[in-house]
């Protein structure tokens, strides 16, 4: 009788591990149905590899030097293009004199960006959607601006979104008209201009170029002639020069100039003087500068200098004198996808795809691969059973196969 109790109760078992199993592998195949799948779409891209630094700027500056006294009042901005003998700063007996010429100018930008925006008041003609893009792409580029430190930048770019701001007032009907604020500032303009008094004298270029109201020090350490000798323990135990009082800028001419940039021995060993090749940097004006490499120069330790001579100078660049920079290695372009999405079947490498209702196995070509997604060569019009521009892409999914129903 105890015989029996046992193996009744060992039959029990069994069958309990049984529905045990069973209720898994239902589980299991209910999952792999009913579980939503992810999708990403194939979107054209273009990436880029390279060697991340700071560079140097070292350019053609000439000092400009003045003996006048009183307040200046600088009628060129930090960047702008003068002419040679261009007047640069005039010169004001007090301070008043020369805030009231700053006054005067900051109140003529508000006039010419009103005037303007009131040109454009046909609100029947407005995109709200294209405006709102171009005002949040004005407030993340005067964000970039401030937090790189190009404070060139900054200015412009604020009276950029500002006008954008009072365009979408009157789009959305807050403003109808910017007449009479216009008639008001244009009063105010008029007043001031008379009682501003008069500049006692001028201080002018003494050559063409462009205009950088400050002095670091380095015009004279840092220059065309030196550069091409310059190491990485040289660049490094530069000091500044003391720079005069008498001091009031300097001109940065638009010829050839360069940029000197640190880098690990074993990198600099896939260049040679003379190659060609693209610097990206963060200014909004500069973010791309050809390049060719005009010297490699070895270090005592484990760093090289490269020296790349460039030939576009610009009013960003004129002002400053280092900025963090990529030295470009390679270039890729194609239709990116998630790393995800990749798998390999049958000795094939590609991807999933949602064709009408089924899963389908497209072979792709990979290019690159970097930061989570991987590029794919795009495949000319008209060929079969290849990932095309916005194919819905499946990078998440369980027991996939070529003809499964999804949908």
């Amino acid at each position: 009788m105890k015989d029996k109790k046992t193996r009744l109760s060992g039959s029990r078992i069994v069958t309990l591990l049984l529905v045990a199993v069973f209720l898994v592998y239902f589980i299991h195949q209910m999952m792999s149905v009913f579980m939503p799948l992810t999708t990403g779409t194939a979107v054209y891209y273009e990436s880029f590899d390279g060697i991340n630094t700071t560079g140097t700027i070292i350019r053609n500056e000439t000092l400009l030097n003045s003996e006048e006294t009183g307040v200046k009042y600088f009628v060129v901005g930090d960047g702008e293009k003068v002419s040679k003998d261009g007047i640069i700063a005039d010169i004001y007996e007090t301070q008043a004199g020369a805030q009231q010429q700053t006054d005067l100018g900051n109140l003529k930008k508000q006039i010419d960006s009103i005037a303007e925006v009131q040109a454009y008041n046909n609100t029947s003609a407005v995109d709200l959607d294209l405006l709102n893009g171009k005002i949040d792409e004005a407030l993340l580029l005067l964000s970039a601006s401030c937090r790189n430190g190009v404070f060139s930048e900054s200015e412009p770019l604020s009276q950029e979104l500002l006008k954008l701001l009072n365009r979408k007032k009157i789009a959305t009907g807050e403003e109808s008209d910017f007449s009479s604020v216009l008639a008001s500032l244009n009063a105010k303009y008029e007043s001031l201009k008379v009682s501003a008094p008069k500049a006692k004298s001028s201080i002018r270029s003494t050559l063409s170029g462009y205009f950088v109201s400050t002095a670091d020090g380095y015009e004279t350490l840092l220059t065309s002639q030196n550069v091409l000798t310059l190491t990485p323990e040289k660049l490094n135990e530069l000091e500044p020069a003391e720079v005069s009082e008498k001091t009031v800028g300097k001109i940065v001419s638009d010829y050839t100039w360069y940029v000197a940039c640190v880098v690990p021995l074993e990198k600099s060993a896939s260049f040679k003087v003379g190659d060609t090749v693209k610097l990206k940097t963060t200014l909004r004006s500069a973010g791309e500068i050809s390049a060719t490499v005009s010297a490699i120069n070895l270090g005592e330790k484990s760093d090289a200098l490269m020296v790349f001579s460039c030939q576009n100078m610009n009013g960003d660049l004129a002002t400053v004198r280092t900025l963090p920079l990529t030295i470009v290695t390679g270039e890729y372009e194609g239709l990116r996808v998630s790393n995800r999405a990749v798998r390999f079947v049958d000795g094939k490498t590609g991807v999933y795809v949602i064709s009408g209702m089924q899963a389908k196995f497209v072979e792709i070509e990979i290019i690159h691969t970097a930061g989570g997604y991987t590029l794919c060569k795009q495949n000319e019009e008209g060929k079969r059973n290849v990932l095309r521009l916005y194919d819905e892409v499946i990078e998440k999914g369980r027991n996939l196969y070529d003809g499964k129903i999804i949908r």
